[in-house]
């Protein structure tokens, strides 16, 4: 069978003796406020991004390019190295 695992049951398991260290809590905490953090930033920079009024104020150049992609010309809109590093 194949990903199965056999275990012998050989009676109730061995306490490991580990518990919650300040090492541990440490690392979780660490590890939680970086999620928190990558998921504020993609939900607000992401959307920030996108809006008018921040473009007109921080980046007028693409501005202009997605004013021309209404007019046909629909490539490579967001294509700005600090737009790409304000969202990063």
């Amino acid at each position: 069978m194949a990903g199965s695992i056999i275990v012998a049951n050989d009676g109730p398991a061995a306490d490991y003796g580990g518990g919650l260290t300040l090492s541990v809590f440490i690392t979780c905490l660490v590890a939680a406020s970086g999620g928190l953090i990558f998921g504020y930033d993609i939900g607000i920079s992401g959307g920030v991004s996108v809006m008018e009024p921040f473009l007109q104020r921080f980046f007028p150049h693409i501005l202009k390019r997605i004013a021309e992609a209404k007019k046909g010309n629909e490539y490579c809109i967001y294509d700005s190295q600090a737009l790409a590093a304000f969202t990063s």
